[in-house]
């Protein structure tokens, strides 16, 4: 984690993100709510991998609403009227801990890791409970990084099914 966490690529996020739970894998097993929702559907933290082959650091990303309405709200920015959440036109506090988890992503691989991101399905509310995450705060996943076994082959929805065409998803000029 510390080669990706001194990337410039994540250090830049830290403005935009702010939040963020670190940890590593032998929290897996000291924390119960942490191994209940990454196992989500089996006794398993990670199906399919070999239990002592879990990720090296879990991150779990946040973003802030109230960080956002609250900077918004100083002299320097109220003029532009974002103090209030029903004046953004999209959640830019989601938006920019979106592209956070993307560079990270991006970060791990440039450094040679094994980055998995996936969402919680169930047990979200526990994981919250425990950890003290405060109520601003909404928790958009989990980014899972690690050392990629030389065995380990990608069997992702990517190579079973086809994307859509190029065409199909840019349009230039019109729609």
């Amino acid at each position: 984690m510390g080669s990706v966490s001194h990337h410039p690529v994540f250090r830049c996020t830290s403005r935009w993100l702010r939040d963020w739970g670190i940890y590593q894998s032998g929290d897996l097993s000291s924390n119960s709510s942490i191994r209940s929702a990454a196992c989500r559907r089996s006794s398993e933290p990670f199906p399919g991998r070999q239990s002592q082959l879990a990720p090296a650091c879990i991150v779990l990303p946040f973003a802030n609403k109230a960080l956002y309405l609250d900077r918004y709200s100083q002299p320097d920015k109220i003029q532009f009227g974002m103090d209030k959440e029903e004046n953004w036109p999209v959640p830019f506090w989601t938006v920019h801990a979106s592209m956070a988890i993307m560079l990270i992503l991006l970060a791990a691989v440039d450094e040679g890791l094994g980055a998995w991101y996936f969402g919680i399905t169930r047990g979200e509310e526990d994981v919250l409970r425990e950890l003290g995450v405060p109520t601003s705060s909404t928790m958009l996943g989990v980014i899972a990084l690690g050392y990629p076994s030389p065995q380990d082959q990608p069997r992702g929805s990517v190579f079973a099914r086809r994307r859509r065409p190029f065409e199909e998803m840019f349009h230039f000029g019109r729609w």
